[in-house]
């Protein structure tokens, strides 16, 4: 009888350690479903924000890459011998607010340019040759950092 008796409580206390042990193996499972899912959530979550960057971004070199253009052929019209105050002229009708508004579209996206910040608060409109320079600069700086941009 005492075996039995031993045998009734060891088996009682196995039993317990088991149904401890399996409430706490259901409750792990619930915690990495509940995981899993968030985990998906968030992977979806994030594969949305990198396509509407990428959708962004593009757009945003295109236009970069235009404008690099026009300043590049801007500069042209100085060599072939229009008058300055002429190319001054057409300079302020068609660039500073694109130039502006472009320069804050690369800072939001991450990519700040000090020659380009430099260039836009320091222009010299009185000396022809310097003016001309500082837009080919400008040009060539919105190509780099046009180019920098992941499609």
């Amino acid at each position: 009888m005492g075996y039995l008796f031993e045998r009734e409580i060891v088996v009682a206390g196995k039993n317990a350690t088991i149904e401890t042990l399996s409430v706490a193996t259901a409750e792990r499972d619930k915690t990495i479903d509940r995981l899993e899912k968030e985990k998906a959530t968030l992977e979806k979550q994030n594969t949305d924000l990198k396509t509407a960057i990428a959708e962004s971004a593009a757009p945003l070199k295109k236009r970069t890459l235009i404008l690099a253009d026009q300043l590049a052929t801007f500069t042209q019209q100085f060599t072939n011998g229009t008058p300055f105050e002429r190319v001054l002229s057409d300079y302020q009708n068609r660039f500073p607010v694109r130039n502006e508004r472009i320069a804050l579209q690369f800072d939001d996206a991450g990519q700040h340019s000090a020659i380009i910040q430099h260039l836009l608060h320091s222009f010299d409109f009185y000396d022809p040759h310097i003016f001309i320079t500082n837009v080919t600069t400008l040009s060539r700086e919105f190509r780099r950092l046009a180019n920098n941009l992941n499609e």
